[in-house]
């Protein structure tokens, strides 16, 4: 009897043990998260390299170092360290999650929404989930999934300014204007110097005809981030609409030269140039969108 109860105590005491020492990767993991919370991104990877190095099998480590490439654009380093956090921990939901952004980023669609889809199920609370689930569903054409996965993300957290943009730009797609005014009215509230929101509500005034107002938009975007190509692209179409070509056809170049890889600044720029008469340039842009959409 007091060996049995000799041997309880013991192993009482060495489990007692195990929970205070914690894992031994726990401090690099913690100075990963830290470091990524700054914006060190490679001290960050530093860390959670060391934090792998010791413990192989913390899915915490694989989760944060995948977090950090995805944010340094190396994006199949971030799924492969993602699918490995999921291997080792299945309930992972932030691992769900960010991997469902990488797969929307390179446009696998399903695969992203049934990432977001765990991770929802995973954690109902889960604001990204929801909104990054309503972006794919959005971009695979499933508009209605699409408005009430924002809708929830919304509910969970009504400042959250990604959402707001996501769903207005969702109902643009819907044409309910109204609607998706509302929207990016209330995200440039939240946040009057986020540039994608002035973008979008360009974009909702120019299909309501109210050029001025869109103009105006599109020009403020611009002002917060001059880097913001899109932005160029819609100002070019008010443009566009009123017959102002040549100032049209400079914001098309000033878009291709931020993003050289998207076929609709060349396609919009190929119109552009039927209309100056510079035929010879509109064939070119023609044929590279051409080249862009087949992927040759």
């Amino acid at each position: 009897m007091r060996g049995s109860c000799a041997y309880l105590l013991l192993l009482g005491l060495l489990l007692v043990l195990a929970v205070g020492c914690g894992r031994r990767s726990d401090k690099a993991v913690k100075m990963g998260n830290e470091a990524a919370e700054k914006g060190d991104l490679d001290l960050a990877v530093a860390q959670f390299n060391e934090a792998i190095r010791l413990d192989p099998t913390d899915a915490r480590a694989f989760c944060g170092r995948g977090d950090a490439y995805q944010r340094t654009g190396d994006h199949d380093k971030a799924i492969t360290d993602l699918s490995e956090a999921l291997r080792l921990d299945p309930r992972n939901a932030k691992a769900y999650c960010i991997r469902g952004d990488e797969y929307r980023m390179k446009k696998q669609w399903k695969k992203a929404i049934a990432d977001y889809t765990d991770a929802v199920r995973l954690d109902p609370n889960s604001v990204d989930g929801y909104w990054g689930r309503g972006l794919a569903y959005s971009a695979a054409g499933e508009l209605d999934k699409a408005v009430a996965d924002e809708t929830k993300a919304i509910e969970l957290n009504p400042n959250f300014v990604r959402a707001r943009t996501g769903r207005g730009g969702i109902y643009n797609q819907l044409g309910e204007l109204d609607k998706a005014m509302a929207d990016y009215d209330e995200a440039i509230r939240l946040d009057p110097k986020l540039a994608f929101a002035y973008c979008g509500r360009g974009g909702v005034y120019n299909k309501m005809k109210k050029l001025d107002k869109a103009m105006a938009d599109y020009d403020e975007a611009i002002r917060l981030d001059p880097k913001f190509a899109f932005a160029y692209f819609g100002r070019s179409g008010v443009k566009v609409g009123v017959e102002d070509w040549n100032s049209a056809a400079v914001d098309l170049s000033i878009a291709i030269a931020l993003d050289p890889r998207d076929p609709a600044y060349y396609e919009i720029r190929a119109l552009v140039n039927r209309r100056l008469g510079r035929m010879a340039e509109a064939t070119s842009d023609q044929e590279k969108a051409d080249r862009l959409r087949t992927g040759l």
